[in-house]
C-alpha cells in the first residue's frame, strides 16, 4: 500500500503572489503615509496662528473689563517676557510700551512662542522659526521661514499671519503645499 504524504504548508507560487501585492500595496500606500511633513507644519502654524489670536482677544477683553479708555499697561495680563501695553483702541501693541513692536508683542502674548528672527533685513533664516515685517505703525506679518516657505514653488503662497492692532484685525494665509 502505498502512503500519500501530506503537504502543510504554501507552494513557492502562493508564497511569491501574496509577496508581490503586499509590494504594489507597499508603494501606493506608504508615499502617502511617510511625507506628513506639510501637514505638520501647517498644523503648527494654524497653532501658533490660533494662539495669537487667542491672546489678542483676551488681552483686549482684559482692557474692556479693567475699564481701560487710554493707552497703556493692561493690568492683569502677562507673560513671562514682560506686560502687555496696549493702543488707545485696547489692542496689544507691545509688552513695554504703547508704540508697536512686533517683536515685543510675539513675545509677549505668545508663552514659549517660535523663534522670531529679530533681523528683518536678513529676509529670514533657517535657524529661526518665523520672520516678521512691519511698517512700524499699522500691520505686523509674521512668515514661518525654513522648509515652509513654499512663496514661488509650483504657484503656491507663503503663509503669513497678519495682525493690524489698531482694530485687532487677525488674517492668515495658509498656503496649500506644492504637489
Amino acid at each position: 500500500m502505498k502512503k500519500i504524504q501530506s503537504s502543510a504548508g504554501f507552494t513557492l507560487i502562493e508564497l511569491i503572489t501574496v509577496i508581490l501585492i503586499l509590494g504594489i500595496l507597499a508603494a501606493t500606500a506608504l508615499p502617502k503615509f511617510i511625507d506628513v511633513t506639510d501637514d505638520a507644519h501647517i498644523s503648527s502654524f494654524k497653532g501658533v496662528s490660533g494662539g495669537f489670536g487667542s491672546s489678542v482677544a483676551l488681552a483686549h477683553a482684559q482692557y474692556i473689563a479693567n475699564g481701560q479708555t487710554v493707552a497703556g499697561r493692561v493690568a492683569g495680563y502677562g507673560s513671562d517676557a514682560g506686560d502687555i501695553y496696549a493702543n488707545a483702541n485696547g489692542w496689544p501693541v507691545d509688552n513695554n510700551s504703547t508704540t508697536l513692536d512686533c517683536v515685543g508683542l510675539w513675545n509677549g502674548l505668545l508663552q514659549n512662542p517660535p523663534t522670531l528672527d529679530t533681523n528683518t533685513a536678513a529676509g529670514g533664516n533657517s535657524t529661526f522659526d518665523y520672520v516678521y515685517r512691519t511698517n512700524g505703525t499699522t500691520y505686523c506679518y509674521y512668515y514661518p521661514v525654513g522648509t515652509f516657505n513654499w512663496q514661488g514653488v509650483n504657484g503656491g503662497v507663503r503663509a503669513i499671519l497678519q495682525y493690524f492692532p489698531n482694530t485687532g484685525r487677525i488674517a492668515t494665509v495658509t498656503p496649500i503645499p506644492p504637489s
